[in-house]
This record gives C-alpha cells, structure tokens and sequence, in this order.
C-alpha cells in the first residue's frame, strides 16, 4: 500500500480496533510471542489491505448522502453561478478552467438557469478531468494533502458506527477486568485503568465528534485547492 492508502484508508480502520485492543492488551500480555508470528502472517495474506479496502468501501457508500445534504459536491458548488461563491471568485475559476480544459465547455449563468442539472454534470466532467491532470503529487502536493485530510474524515464518518461498537466493546473489556481484579483483592492495573479511560475518550469522539459538518470543511478545502491547481496549469 502507498502513502494514500495507510494515511487515508488504513488508519480509520485500525481507529475502529484501538479501543477493544487496548483493552485486550493487559489480557493477552502473556500471548506476545503467538501475536508476532501471527501479524506478519496476516499482513503477507492481505489482512491489512482488506481492512484499507473495507474503510473505503464505508466512505464512498456515505458519500453520496453527504453530497445531497450539502446541496452538491463542494466542487460543483463553488464552480456554479448560482451558488454560494462570490461570482468574481466563479468568474476566476471559469476562466482557468476554460484555458485548462477547451474541449469542455462550461455552462454560462443563462445556460446554468435554464437547466442547472445539465450545468451540474457540466462541472463534474470538468473536474473529473482536472482531478485526472493533478494526479502527480510532487507537482501537486497541497491538492494530495487536502485530499487525503479529507479522504480520512470521509472513512472515519463511514465507519463511525463500528467505532462506536468498538469503543463500547473496549470499556466492557476495560471495566469486566477492573472489577474482575477487584474482586480477586488484586488491586487495580493501571494499564485497565487507562485503557478504560481512553476508551471513553475513543467513544465520545466516535459519537460526538465524527459528524458531517466535522467532514464538511475539509471536503470544501479539497475542493478549494483542486481548483486552484488549474491557476498553475
């Protein structure tokens, strides 16, 4: 896997594991030794490469509902006349792209009016070009790093319903063993302790803070800095 796939794919879904981990860590201690033989094993299988593949599958199923809700993808929405950009600002845009892309024309503000589907999928063959020009990304290097921000967030939202099982998880593991030491007069281990504690930090970010205005921002950050790099074209 690339830079993209560990950053943007992988990460969310070792997020969802953290917690229960955490918590089975004080438990299997003893088991070490099996562990670091089994984890090369499922990485030479693929083992890491599903669960990339699984987190991007949750984002992109989320993703056209977040597009409804927002009125639109970010890019469509800063590109249209009637949207919420300042018409300089779409003027501008217009104009690089026209230059960039002259075999795809762009709806006019009349055009756009008279039939804002046409000039919404107008937009998105544009981009879908320009997205294809930026791939490189020693030239485009904020674009890669505005997608990837985004990208992340997207696959976190995606799988925030198995992060929250996993953190509830985690705190029923966390807690079981901390009354299970009580009970047994053994005192309390700090390593159940702080995994208890990160797991209620894990489960209020996964339900609190994992949200679609949390993903919002960045998608339109993405989407400012991918219609930027026509400017440098």
């Amino acid at each position: 896997m690339d830079t993209y796939d560990l950053r943007v794919r992988l990460s969310p879904a070792l997020l969802v594991a953290l917690p229960p981990a955490l918590s089975l860590v004080p438990v299997l201690d003893g088991l070490s030794l099996l562990w670091a033989g089994v984890a090369p094993v499922l990485v030479t299988c693929g083992g890491t490469y599903l669960l990339a593949q699984l987190a991007r599958d949750a984002g992109k199923r989320i993703e056209p509902e977040l597009y409804r809700s927002w009125g639109g993808t970010p890019t469509t929405q800063l590109l249209r006349h009637r949207g919420p950009a300042p018409q300089v600002a779409v003027a501008h845009r217009h104009a690089h792209l026209r230059r960039v892309l002259p075999q795809l024309p762009l709806p006019t503000p009349d055009q756009e009016a008279a039939d804002p589907e046409a000039a919404d999928h107008a937009y998105e063959t544009a981009v879908l070009a320009l997205r294809e020009r930026t791939r490189n990304r020693q030239q485009h290097t904020l674009v890669f790093e505005e997608n990837c921000s985004y990208g992340f967030r997207r696959n976190l939202l995606g799988l925030r319903a198995y992060g929250i099982v996993g953190a509830v998880v985690g705190l029923g593991l966390a807690a079981g063993s901390l009354v299970a030491e009580g009970q047994l007069g053994a005192g309390f281990s700090l390593s159940f302790v702080g995994a208890f504690l990160l797991d209620v930090v894990a489960l209020g970010l996964w339900a609190f803070r994992v949200t679609s205005a949390w993903v919002e921002p960045y998608a339109h950050a993405y989407a400012e800095r991918l219609l930027g790099a026509a400017d440098q074209m």
